[in-house]
């Protein structure tokens, strides 16, 4: 299962790549801002990688992916909106993201001898 969750991974990413490029050439999207979309599409293809692991696989939902998928789509989001400042709200999401990290993670009950 893990490897056609990759495989679904890198169909997307290809996926989006031909559909920003398909807007771009009949310029729909400027072709100077191609990379901001794409941007907003690997954040977005990283937050449902980070589901469907969830899912099946049982992985932890907040992890690496999640966590990076918000990063690319949040840099994404203030490109594409000319966002001032945004950084700091991308560092308080990312915070806030890892404290519900900590609190929804399935951690093994310890046991004391």
């Amino acid at each position: 299962m893990k490897k056609k969750l990759s495989e679904i991974f890198g169909g997307l990413i290809i996926l989006a790549l031909g559909v920003i490029f398909l807007l771009a050439a009949n310029g729909v999207i400027a072709s100077s801002d191609w990379w901001i979309y794409f941007l907003l599409a690997l954040g977005g293809i990283f937050v449902l990688d980070s589901a469907l692991r969830n899912s099946f696989l049982k992985e932890n939902f907040f992890g690496g992916r999640f966590i990076a998928g918000i990063i690319l789509a949040g840099i994404g989001l203030s490109l594409r909106f000319r966002f001032r400042n945004w950084w700091p709200s991308l560092l308080i999401l990312v915070g806030l993201l890892i404290i519900l990290k900590g609190i929804f993670s399935r951690h093994p009950k310890s046991q004391v001898p």
